[in-house]
């Protein structure tokens, strides 16, 4: 992502920013599920490579199974996430739609770093998707 594309998006108040680990739950348009989306820059690998094996965690479950009281932000079904804001170069954008028929939700890479390439994981590439067992 460029610098001109980077500051547009840094500006869009419809855009959700992430610094470098964020994450929260978001409630649906409709109010019955909760879906979390979380990010970590550098990610998590469990072989001691340099790459990570995962970057993004996305899950879905009922408002009422919610074990604690945090604040949920009301969403639109579609909408994009600004990661990595404190570090412009290394921004990049997800994708995150929801189907309230399905109870799912998915997330998907949509713009790419400057730098930091590298540090993509498949399952960024390719879109990660996750079903409310409910």
């Amino acid at each position: 992502m460029d610098k001109i594309e980077y500051d547009q998006l840094y500006h869009d108040e419809e855009v959700i920013k992430y610094y470098d680990c964020s994450g929260q739950f978001y409630k649906t348009k409709d109010g019955k599920l909760a879906i979390g989306f979380f990010f970590i820059h550098k990610g998590i690998s469990n072989n001691y490579s340099l790459k990570p094996e995962r970057r993004i965690t996305l899950s879905v479950c009922p408002i009422e199974d919610l074990m604690v009281d945090i604040p949920l932000y009301r969403s639109k079904n579609n909408f994009l996430v600004l990661a990595n804001t404190g570090f412009p170069d290394y921004a990049l954008t997800y994708r995150i739609t929801i189907n309230e028929n399905t109870k799912s939700a998915k997330v998907i890479i949509e713009s790419y770093p400057v730098l930091g390439g590298n540090l993509i994981t498949k399952e960024e590439k390719k879109g990660l998707t996750v079903t409310c067992n409910c």
